[in-house]
């Protein structure tokens, strides 16, 4: 991806400068073309960990850099608006949640803060009683912070008061950076270390069902990593893939349907009543989600350790290991074409024509997908 044509450094000046939100018109480069694919911008937002999170507010795209800096980004143009610079000691250890004069961040005391960019006496603090796996999580007006002992807590965003507290009977989380839970409506779909799915009401914290995906060859789930990294919801059914290697789906009520070791660590896309995913060995799989049977496999699709699986209507969009993405049809599994990135994938948003996607080197793509 290439740097966008406005620094950072103009971003924070024009922020401190106390006259309101900042509008820029060239903060962005225009797009191009590549592989079935055009980029449609690129913009700068500066430096970016694993653990910073884009929300998405209809039409705008809100994140806070490491630096601090709030950034409301079009989404149609790339256009960006920096409305604030939090003012605080040392770089943002997460954000991820935002409301229209609301941005969230966790500091490196461990403790999540909302600021308010209109009103600044409308801010609150938290301090965590564990580390954060993963971004702040917003669902609504709700913000989640899973903590790595298996703590659930639930914030009022606009308040900051203490919605509920869910203690989930887990082994301690080990975070390497791939930690994705799925929003359906009011509930939230995310795994455990010990390969456990669970399917949450984030109005009253209730544990709607768990799941256990359970690998045969690991009887000691807690001896290795098994954390699922980002499972889907569709049509009633929840699928999703370990990091111990199992893989597999389970109905409304959390009873599995199936389960198979295909050694897959990555994000899983449920597209037309078919969940898919890539092995460890690199091999992109369609499986039925009732029954779990192969409707095609694609090997050499990814060389990435725990790749992004998305999709755009009928294309499958692979993270494919080489700093790039790679689009395979959903029917059959065919290349369709693919793109170049220059930065890992932070993070990334499903959009009705491509991806917003985040990259380690600090920009900001709108990719429309042919």
């Amino acid at each position: 991806m290439r740097a966008a044509a406005l620094t950072l450094a103009a971003l924070a000046a024009a922020a401190l400068a106390g006259c309101g939100p900042a509008e820029f018109g060239e903060d962005f480069d225009e797009g191009w073309e590549e592989g079935g694919a055009s980029v449609l911008w690129e913009a700068d937002v500066g430096a970016v960990g694993r653990r910073q999170a884009m929300h998405q507010l209809g039409g705008t795209v809100c994140l806070v850099n490491e630096e601090g800096v709030i950034l409301l980004i079009d989404a149609a143009t790339g256009a960006v608006e920096s409305p604030a610079l939090i003012n605080f000691d040392g770089p943002v250890r997460a954000s991820g949640g935002c409301t229209r004069s609301k941005a969230v961040t966790v500091d490196g005391a461990g403790a999540v803060q909302a600021h308010d960019w209109r009103n600044p006496a409308r801010d609150w603090r938290k301090q965590l009683d564990g580390n954060l796996i993963g971004a702040p999580l917003q669902v609504a007006n709700t913000l989640l912070a899973i903590l790595n002992d298996g703590t659930v807590v639930a914030y009022a965003m606009f308040t900051g008061d203490e919605l509920w507290r869910l203690e989930l009977n887990e082994s301690e989380f080990r975070y390497d950076g791939k930690f994705k839970p799925r929003v359906e409506e009011y509930h939230v779909a995310f795994g455990t270390p010990e390969g456990t799915l669970y399917y949450i009401d984030t109005i009253d914290g209730f544990i709607v069902w768990e799941g256990r995906l359970f690998n045969e060859r690991d009887p000691d789930p807690t001896a290795n990593l098994s954390l699922i990294a980002g499972p889907d919801v569709a049509a009633g059914v929840a699928c999703a893939a370990a990091y111990n290697g199992a893989a597999g789906c389970f109905g409304a009520d959390g009873r599995p349907l199936w389960q198979k070791d295909l050694s897959s660590a990555g994000t899983v896309r449920i597209v037309d009543g078919h969940v898919h995913l890539v092995s460890a060995s690199g091999t992109l799989l369609a499986l039925a989600t009732r029954d779990g049977r192969e409707r095609w496999r694609t090997a050499g699709a990814s060389s990435h350790r725990s790749p992004m699986v998305a999709a755009r209507g009928d294309l499958l969009v692979v993270e494919n290991g080489f700093s790039g993405l790679s689009f395979f049809e959903a029917a059959t599994g065919e290349l369709a074409g693919g793109i170049e990135l220059d930065g890992e994938i932070i993070d990334y948003i499903e959009t009705g024509d491509g991806l917003l996607v985040l990259g380690s080197d600090g920009v900001l793509s709108r990719i429309a997908i042919d």
